[in-house]
C-alpha cells in the first residue's frame, strides 16, 4: 500500500511543480507587460497633458497672478524736453509752471523807491515789467514863510505823520536865522518823536522852490503829513506850515497802504493789471505765479527785476509745466527711470540724468539745457 501512495505521491509532486513553475512564469510575463503598459501609456499621456493642460492653466493663473503684477511694475511712456534747464514729469496729469517768492510779505519796497518792478518771461513769450507806484505824503507850506525865526517868541507846531498821533515839536529859535536853518531844526525835532516820525524829511526851496516841505518816508495810501497848530506858542502862522496857516497838504497814492509793508495780495493785483498768461495770488504771505497753461510749454522765468531781493524772486528763478504721463502715482521714491532719446542720430551733448524723485513724478536733466527732443521712458 505504501509503495502505492509512493507511486501516487511522486507524479502529484511533480505536477504540481510544473504547474507553480508555470504560473510564475506567467506572473513574470504579466509584470513585463504591466510595466510596459504603463511606460507606454505615460509616454503618451504626459507629453500630451504637458501640451494642453499646462499651458493652459498657465495662460489662467499668469495674467492674474503675474502678469498683471510685471505690468504693473514696468510702465513705458514719452515726453518732449522743454528746452530749459529741467523737463518736470508728472505721473498724473500736466500741470502749469509755478513760481513764488522766497521772502514772506509784507515787504518794504520803499529802499527801491517809487516804480519798483518785477519781470517776468511768461510761457516764453517775452518779458513783462509790473511795476509798483506810489507817492509820500507831505506837508506843504505857503509861498513866502519866514526864513528868520531867530528873534521869534513862538517856537511850536504839532504834527501828525500817517495817521499817528499828533505830538508837539518845540524849536530852539534863537540862531535859526535862514531857510535851511530852520527846515534842520523842524527836521531834527520831528525826528527825535521816535515812530512814524523817525524818518520824516524836511526841506527848505528843494521839494518845493520857497517853501518849507515835510515829508513822510512811507509812501502809500497810507501815507500823510498833517501840522496842526501848538495849544500855545505856535509857530505856524511865521512858517505858514498846515492848512489853517496857508499850507497843503497831500495824502500819498499809490498801489500799497505802505510802501514800507506792501503786502502779497497788493504786488499780486499790480501784477494782475501789468502781466499777462499768468495768475498771481498771496499763499500764506508769498506771492505765488501761475502760469495760465499747462505742459511742456508752460514756464515762468524771473528777469532782472529791481525788487528781485525786497520779494525773493531772484532774476532767472524759474518755474516749469509739469509733463503727465496718466499713470498712478509710485508707492515710493526708489523706482528706477530708463530715459532714452528718441529718433536722434546726433548725440552729442545730449546725456540725460534723471533726479527729483518723488512719489508724483521727476525731472529730466539734458545737458543741453536748450534740447527739444523727445524722449522714451521705461519706468519700473
Amino acid at each position: 500500500m505504501a509503495d502505492i501512495f509512493s507511486a501516487i505521491r511522486k507524479p502529484l509532486a511533480n505536477l504540481f511543480a510544473g504547474v507553480y513553475a508555470a504560473i510564475n512564469a506567467k506572473f513574470d510575463t504579466l509584470d513585463e507587460d504591466l510595466e510596459s503598459t504603463i511606460e507606454t501609456a505615460l509616454e503618451t499621456a504626459v507629453p500630451t497633458a504637458l501640451e494642453t493642460a499646462l499651458p493652459t492653466s498657465l495662460n489662467t493663473a499668469l495674467p492674474d497672478a503675474i502678469i498683471e503684477n510685471i505690468g504693473a511694475a514696468i510702465k513705458k511712456a514719452a515726453i518732449t524736453l522743454n528746452g530749459m534747464a529741467y523737463t518736470p514729469v508728472n505721473f498724473g496729469d500736466d500741470s502749469a509752471a509755478i513760481l513764488e517768492s522766497t521772502i514772506t510779505g509784507p515787504f518794504d519796497v520803499s529802499g527801491v523807491g517809487n516804480g519798483g518792478t518785477l519781470i517776468l518771461d511768461i510761457d516764453g513769450s517775452g518779458e513783462q515789467t509790473a511795476t509798483i507806484n506810489y507817492t509820500q505824503g507831505k506837508s506843504v507850506s505857503g509861498a513866502s514863510p519866514s526864513t528868520d525865526i531867530s528873534g521869534e517868541s513862538d517856537s511850536k507846531f504839532k504834527i501828525s505823520v500817517d495817521g499817528d498821533t499828533a505830538e508837539e515839536v518845540t524849536l530852539t529859535v534863537g540862531s535859526l536865522n535862514s531857510g535851511a536853518l530852520i527846515a534842520a531844526a523842524m527836521q531834527t525835532g520831528i525826528r527825535a518823536l521816535g515812530g512814524k516820525k523817525a524818518l520824516v524829511t524836511v526841506t527848505h526851496n528843494d521839494v518845493e522852490a520857497g517853501k518849507y516841505c515835510i515829508v513822510s518816508a512811507d509812501g502809500g495810501t497810507g501815507s500823510a503829513v498833517v501840522i496842526t497848530a501848538a495849544e500855545n506858542g505856535s509857530i505856524t502862522e511865521e512858517l505858514k506850515i498846515g492848512t489853517a496857516a496857508g499850507g497843503t497838504e497831500t495824502a500819498g497814492t499809490g498801489d500799497c497802504v505802505s510802501a514800507k509793508a506792501v503786502t502779497a495780495a497788493e504786488i499780486a493785483a499790480v501784477c494782475v493789471t501789468d502781466i499777462t498768461g499768468a495768475t498771481m495770488t498771496d499763499n500764506d504771505g508769498k506771492i505765488l505765479i501761475t502760469s495760465d497753461t499747462e505742459g511742456v510749454d508752460s514756464s515762468i522765468v524771473a528777469g532782472n527785476s529791481t525788487l528781485k531781493t525786497v520779494l525773493g524772486i531772484a532774476q532767472n528763478a524759474a518755474g516749469y509745466g509739469a509733463q503727465g504721463l496718466n499713470l498712478d502715482d509710485a508707492e515710493d521714491g526708489n523706482y528706477v527711470v530708463n530715459a532714452t532719446l528718441k529718433n536722434v542720430t546726433s548725440l552729442a551733448g545730449k546725456c540725460l540724468s534723471v533726479a527729483n524723485r518723488t512719489v508724483t513724478g521727476f525731472r529730466v536733466y539734458c545737458e543741453t539745457t536748450a534740447a527739444t527732443d523727445a524722449i522714451d521712458l521705461i519706468i519700473m
